[in-house]
């Protein structure tokens, strides 16, 4: 019988992005991107932290574990991307999910 916990950070450099022309996208009524200038610019950083609990539970002819997941534990807003919103005439981002739970049963023959 074995029980595990786990945790693991991950905090690097922010995706990288293509630019939007403002003004051009006021003009225009979506998002206008300056390709010219592609990827030269990134996003916030990337910050998270996951954690992990399970237990094993070993038989003779088969094995059940069962664990608990918590993925991006702080909640934190990381930027997937942005656009232009015609509507407020200004850029808006787009942000990856927050916290998430993840609960897991596994049988093993």
């Amino acid at each position: 019988n074995i029980i595990n916990s786990n945790v693991r950070i991950v905090w690097r450099g922010g995706y990288r992005v293509i630019p939007i022309d403002v003004q051009e996208s006021i003009n225009e009524g979506s998002t206008v991107y300056l390709y010219n200038n592609a990827f030269k610019e990134s996003a916030h950083d990337y910050f998270r932290i996951d954690i992990g609990f399970s237990y094993r539970k070993n038989n003779p002819t088969w094995t059940w574990i069962i664990s608990v997941d918590i993925q991006n534990l702080t909640n934190r807003a990381n930027i997937w991307d942005s656009y232009f919103d015609p509507e407020s005439n200004k850029l808006k981002e787009i942000y990856m999910v927050g916290l998430i739970p993840v609960l897991n049963y596994k049988v093993q023959f």
